[in-house]
């Protein structure tokens, strides 16, 4: 099958000299066209870094990334701004939605920005589906956590990006709110045929996705199917670093 991501070799460092901290270190990963899969692992393991240089937000020390078939990290900024607006969604733990403006002037905000045109069905279709009825002219100012949290999924979704990088999605939510995300996501990653990279310490939000890969010194160091069981990947997390709890 076809990747729709790839890092090969990637190192990433902040720092220098005797203070250096090297935060990937010749870190490989693929993932295929479609695949819902998580990053787990302590802090500090690289996990957000690789999110954030997938997704072309910062720039490696050294090696590549690919999504589909385009080095993104050979692309000057103008070059990759252009590219992730039509084929990458990010969704941050914080929402990052733009105050002053409402629900579909935020979700189509990327578009916008190319100066392309609005799909009016497209956009109702998705408004639907994030179940915001009713409050398409509503600023997020009037919204609780969980509503902005699906516009900001709105956004990163609107324009059919091959890959959304979603780094805690469910970070700022309550329970019923994360649930509400991760069911959002799950339909989103089968409706829309979009692969979906997802970075959590939550093993329950973890079970939403086919496959985790546990991250450690910024190195995979194992990989497992979750079988959409929080159980047996919080039992894998405690094995895999020798802990007692998250």
């Amino acid at each position: 099958m076809k990747k729709v991501l790839k890092a090969e070799k990637l190192c990433a460092s902040y720092g220098k000299g005797n203070a250096q901290v090297d935060v990937l270190k010749d870190f490989e990963f693929n993932m295929d066209n479609g695949a819902f899969e998580a990053l787990m692992g302590p802090s500090g393991s690289g996990k957000s870094t690789f999110l954030h240089i997938a997704s072309r937000l910062l720039t490696p020390s050294s090696g590549k990334v690919f999504v589909g078939d385009a080095e993104i990290t050979s692309m000057g900024d103008s070059d990759s701004a252009k590219f992730r607006r039509s084929n990458i969604g990010v969704v941050f733990q914080s929402f990052n939605l733009v105050e002053s403006l409402n629900v579909e002037e935020n979700i189509v905000l990327p578009v916008r920005l190319a100066h392309g045109a609005v799909d009016k069905a497209r956009l109702e279709k998705l408004i639907n589906i994030l179940g915001l009825e009713g409050k398409e002219k509503k600023k997020p100012g009037e919204l609780s956590g969980g509503e902005c949290q699906r516009v900001a999924i709105g956004r990163a979704v609107y324009a059919s990006p091959k890959i959304i990088f979603a780094d805690e999605p469910t970070g700022n939510l309550d329970t019923i709110s994360s649930q509400g995300i991760c069911k959002l996501l799950s339909r989103l990653n089968k409706d829309e045929s979009c692969a979906i990279l997802l970075v959590t310490h939550d093993p329950v939000v973890a079970s939403y996705a086919n496959k985790v890969h546990f991250l450690k010194n910024g190195v995979i160091v194992d990989s497992i199917e979750t079988d959409h069981d929080a159980s047996k990947i919080s039992g894998h997390y405690l094995k895999t670093f020798n802990r007692s709890g998250f």
